[in-house]
């Protein structure tokens, strides 16, 4: 239930602005204490939505897991 909760606010700060989101085509999807967000490029996600997660998640005192995050194209789809 924690791990639920410090997500709590997430979504503001991976979508950014209604500009950013439409622009970027940004999506963010949680079930419970996971999450994606899927964007446009490879590019945005990592120069700017992964900044913005770490920082969200750094000011809890929390990481993200670097076995667990990936980077992948949808197409190759994923596993939660």
């Amino acid at each position: 239930m924690i791990s639920n909760l410090v997500l709590d606010g997430l979504e503001v700060i991976v979508q950014g602005s209604s500009w950013h989101r439409c622009v970027h085509n940004i999506n963010y999807v949680r079930w419970a204490d996971d999450f994606i967000v899927t964007a446009s490029s490879r590019q945005v996600l990592e120069a700017d939505t992964l900044p913005r997660i770490n920082a969200f998640l750094a000011d809890r005192g929390v990481r993200l897991s670097t076995e667990k995050t990936v980077l992948t194209p949808l197409a190759q789809g994923f596993d939660f």
